[in-house]
């Protein structure tokens, strides 16, 4: 069997593993023009013979390097494609600017990103799975990344040939680089070379160009295959500990809703969760709320772990703008901060803004002088727990009148403060949850959520006028 034929039998191999039916399946394929992406692409044209594959391809332009280059990747890639006879589509993404807001690296904003691509073309499509070309030295680097950067056993799992979660199929895991190389070599296919990855600004780079050669070079016996062949080992230990997490979370779920997740942690009569146990109800709490965890490392888990022996109103994030809140006996996953609240007729919105520096000293050292504004208030950050509303009064509105949260009726508040009654169906109020009134706008701020000499984080609680799109 030529080389070409024996590239074929181990990718075939390799889809026999994800235990997937996939004949006359639709994939996409995320095409960047390299080498590995070029080579997965034809072998999935060779392989349509036997299996009826439908391809289509994509091409996400991260906007990262010189125009030229990437244009010339976008040709590239949209002539191999009419070559073929592969439909194709591609995408611009200013990944840049989307990592400086997101307070996220290159590398990370751009796999966000491009699976949020993928996705949507799936979904568009009504494709059955994304197919990448990850391989054996992806594979490896990974879980040498993983390790270097501190893990659990999630991390030594490294990537799965299928990817359930994201109906995502990896065929190329069991070959080398050089492999796909030589593929193409003797296909007489050329590809194009992303210049940024011979650079080694970016972490995954520098473990391939240093770490790696660095260690073949001092254990000769190094095998990279051997590493990813252990990841089998790990995954089953995984898989135990997620059962093992997903049983207690159940056990200990208070409440959940869309994008918030409330669980009730262990009574003094309990036996407490294990320390790796812990993080495993951790992330799993993290991927009920956000529906992934994928970017989620040890040391957001090892600071939300704190959280568990920590005293209440403590707050961590984890990326991508998740959060979590010790309060009392409970921890609160959020799965945006929810600095953003809803509308309210007339286009006003209402906002909370955490503010440090001169602007919060001024605030500690004379807080009535703010205190009767009617267009902001500061309050105590940790306290505001859910998504934020600005409206008129419904039934069923409480306040909480006292700084340990006991709350009585809206209704008999207003009355308390002498509010004339024909005023009161038109006092704006901002609150949380469905009923939960934090703020009585021009009138009173909820002494629960007031400031307190040992608030952590302040916040200013801001009502503004919603921007009107001047191209309607």
């Amino acid at each position: 069997m030529n080389r070409s034929g024996n590239t074929l039998e181990m990718v075939k191999r390799c889809l026999e593993e994800s235990g997937l039916s996939l004949e006359g399946v639709s994939l996409i394929l995320g095409l960047s023009g390299g080498s590995d992406s070029v080579a997965l692409l034809l072998i999935l044209k060779d392989l349509s013979a036997e299996y009826g594959f439908h391809i289509t391809a994509v091409h996400v332009d991260h906007g990262i390097r010189p125009e030229a280059s990437r244009l010339r990747d976008l040709s590239f890639c949209k002539e191999l494609c009419e070559r073929l006879g592969v439909p194709f589509v591609s995408f611009t993404e200013p990944v840049p600017e989307q990592a400086k807001e997101q307070h996220l690296t290159l590398e990370e904003a751009g796999r966000l990103i491009r699976y949020k691509r993928f996705e949507e073309l799936r979904e568009k499509l009504g494709a059955d799975y994304i197919v990448t070309a990850h391989h054996l030295d992806d594979q490896e680097e990974t879980i040498l990344l993983h390790l270097l950067r501190g893990c659990g056993l999630k991390g030594l799992c490294g990537m799965e040939v299928y990817d359930p979660g994201r109906k995502l199929l990896r065929p190329l895991l069991s070959l080398r680089k050089e492999e796909l190389e030589a593929y193409l070599a003797e296909k007489g296919q050329s590809f194009v070379t992303d210049e940024t990855n011979l650079e080694d600004e970016a972490v995954r780079n520098r473990i391939r160009h240093q770490v790696i050669p660095a260690i073949r070079q001092a254990v000769p016996e190094y095998s990279g295959k051997s590493l990813a062949g252990s990841a089998g080992i790990f995954r089953e230990m995984e898989q135990d500990y997620t059962d093992r997490a997903q049983r207690w979370i159940r056990e200990h779920l208070s409440k959940e809703e869309d994008g918030m997740l409330t669980l009730r942690l262990w009574e003094p009569s309990e036996e407490a969760p294990s320390l790796p146990l812990r993080s495993y109800i951790i992330r799993e709490c993290i991927r009920m709320v956000s529906g992934s965890a994928v970017n989620v490392g040890e040391v957001h888990l090892s600071a939300i772990r704190e959280l568990m022996e920590g005293g209440t109103g403590r707050m961590q994030i984890w990326p991508g703008g998740g959060r979590v809140i010790r309060s009392y006996g409970e921890l609160i996953f959020l799965a945006e901060d929810p600095k953003e609240g809803k509308q309210v007729d007339g286009g006003l919105t209402v906002a909370l803004q955490e503010v440090t520096g001169a602007e919060a000293e001024a605030f500690r050292a004379d807080p009535a002088h703010f205190s009767q504004n009617t267009c902001f208030q500061y309050v105590d950050c940790d306290r505001i727990i859910g998504r934020l509303w600005i409206r008129t009064r419904r039934p069923g509105d409480v306040f909480a009148t006292g700084k340990d949260g006991k709350r009585k009726k809206l209704q008999d508040v207003l009355v308390d403060l002498k509010v004339p009654a024909h005023e009161r169906e038109e006092l704006l109020l901002v609150g949380l949850e469905e009923h939960e009134v934090i703020w009585i706008v021009g009138r009173r701020l909820s002494p629960y959520y007031f400031v307190r000499p040992e608030t952590e984080h302040i916040g200013r609680l801001e009502i503004r006028e919603e921007e009107n799109d001047p191209e309607g």
